[in-house]
């Protein structure tokens, strides 16, 4: 039994399923509804930037619900960068987050080498602007 109450009567009613028969089919129907649910999983597990993102998007829902999402991507900089002295991207500070957020067995090393080889520049650093237009 479904109560659902209309605002703008302010009348209650009850929705209860029924039955009901359709003209060219004489067996009983059970009115129903569907639900879909939309999957947050990679459509490509084997790319590396879908992977880190889906990873630094669940940590983001999770964690940092309540920010702007520009907010999270500039905390994430300040930390994978903390420890390069150029203030790019490397590899050694993105494991770092990973590191401190739990991920690490999420991404592996090889995912983030391949990452950087594909995005970064000929020192194999990226700079923060590309790293938030990837993320």
């Amino acid at each position: 039994m479904i109560r659902s109450s209309r605002a703008l009567t302010g009348v209650a009613t009850t929705i209860t399923p029924t039955l009901w028969k359709t003209p060219t089919c004489r067996t009983p129907l059970l009115a129903h509804t569907s639900t879909r649910f939309l999957s947050t999983t990679p459509s490509s597990p084997e790319d590396p930037v879908i992977k880190l993102r889906t990873v630094l998007e669940e940590y983001r829902q999770e964690h940092y619900a309540q920010c702007m999402p520009m907010r999270f991507k500039k905390e994430l900089i300040a930390v994978a960068t903390e420890k390069s002295p150029s203030q790019n991207v490397r590899v050694e500070g993105l494991e770092h987050l990973l590191t401190n957020i739990g991920k690490q067995d999420r991404v592996t090393s090889g995912d983030l080498q391949a990452i950087f080889q594909q995005n970064g520049n000929e020192s194999g650093e990226i700079p923060p602007q590309q790293f938030m237009r990837l993320f």
